[in-house]
């Protein structure tokens, strides 16, 4: 009797037993714990334990969590830069963060817990560590870089901040690259500062994450001579005065001819100030404000020219403004002289000549 009730029980308890056993659901927690497991253990190669848990879930989960699980390993593969450019255990923490926030998707997605996301981005390193004309672009690696987490800002030296997203490429959640100059990467510009990478969903304890800074330039003053006539009164207009850091905009009068010019300083503490009029400011004329952008600076001017300056062409880093003022003169170019840190002349009724000051 005894024999027949274990065999009855036996047969009972084994389909139940062998449902747990062969459980999809507790199998898969379990390889996702053991990866979280196996990627803190050093002596185990990251690559292979991403690579054994892809195969243990590529049937049994939601397209949303293969798709996860598939492009943290692609990138991580294809990021190893950064394994190089951290040190291990740096990287295998932030691959066990990513492992347990696709495990957690995958129980909530199985009603066994409610799914939280919670990103803290990290950087390790950033090369290069200074950014110099020269530089084309800017490496950061560290974990959770992400574009909805990270931003990036040019810090000007007048202490300005501007968002610098459009010129950052997110290429994975361990890699970004910021680029600089050319045609789509960030203009280089004396005002600039540094590069700061700031995380926008962290308190404030963790908002700053690290920043770049621009080297100094070793530039001299070089005056460019003047063009137009022997007329009117020297002038010299430089930043003399130590808060006088750059060329901000251009005021011009002119109808037929240029009658004044002034230049706009910044900064300048309580923001900009106007330059000493040269020519005939009170004399008639169209009066023009030119002003320049953050990141633009003033290189070269081009025009006509005879007993006066006739007609001006502005040029910057960033576009061509003008001409204003007639055609009378003859042609000159002053273009691609460098940075405009001031102007020179003479002037009376009109902007009788014009020369620059050039740092180069």
């Amino acid at each position: 009797m005894g024999k027949y009730l274990f065999l009855l029980l036996l047969i009972i308890t084994l389909p139940f037993y062998q449902c747990k056993k062969d459980n999809p659901l507790s199998a898969l927690t379990n390889a996702f714990e053991k990866a979280e497991k196996d990627i803190v253990d050093q002596s185990i190669s990251w690559q292979n334990t991403l690579k054994e848990l892809e195969s243990k879930v590529k049937y049994d989960v939601s397209d949303v969590i293969r798709n996860d699980l598939t492009y943290l390993i692609k990138s991580s593969i294809a990021n190893v830069g950064v394994e190089f450019r951290c040190n291990g255990a740096y990287l295998r923490d932030g691959l066990r963060r990513e492992i347990r926030r696709i495990k957690n998707r995958f129980l909530a997605d199985n009603g066994l817990a409610t799914y939280q996301v919670t990103y803290l981005p990290n950087i390790c390193h950033v090369l290069p560590n200074v950014i110099t004309p020269t530089t084309t672009s800017v490496e950061i690696y560290g974990y959770d870089l992400l574009r909805e987490h990270v931003n990036v800002y040019l810090q000007s030296t007048d202490g300005s901040k501007k968002n610098i997203n459009q010129y950052v490429n997110f290429q994975s959640h361990f890699q970004l690259t910021i680029q600089i100059g050319g045609i789509n990467g960030l203009p280089i510009a004396i005002n600039n500062q540094k590069i700061l990478l700031e995380c926008e969903s962290c308190d404030i304890d963790h908002k700053f994450l690290s920043e770049v800074g621009f080297q100094t330039p070793n530039l001299k003053q070089v005056k460019i001579d003047a063009v137009g006539g022997q007329g009117g009164s020297v002038f010299l207009d430089e930043p003399i005065q130590s808060e006088m850091k750059r060329i901000g905009g251009l005021r011009l009068i002119y109808g037929s001819k240029i009658n004044a010019i002034a230049v706009v300083w910044q900064p300048y503490i309580g923001g900009y100030k106007w330059g000493i009029w040269h020519g005939g400011y009170n004399s008639g004329g169209r009066d023009t404000v030119i002003s320049f952008d953050y990141d633009e600076e003033w290189i070269g001017i081009a025009g006509r020219s005879g007993a006066v300056i006739d007609q001006l062409l502005i040029q910057t880093t960033k576009r061509t403004i003008g001409p204003f003022g007639g055609t009378g003169g003859t042609p000159f170019d002053l273009l691609n002289q460098g940075q405009i840190v001031g102007i020179h002349g003479r002037a009376s009724s009109f902007l009788d000549a014009l020369g620059l000051i050039v740092r180069k």
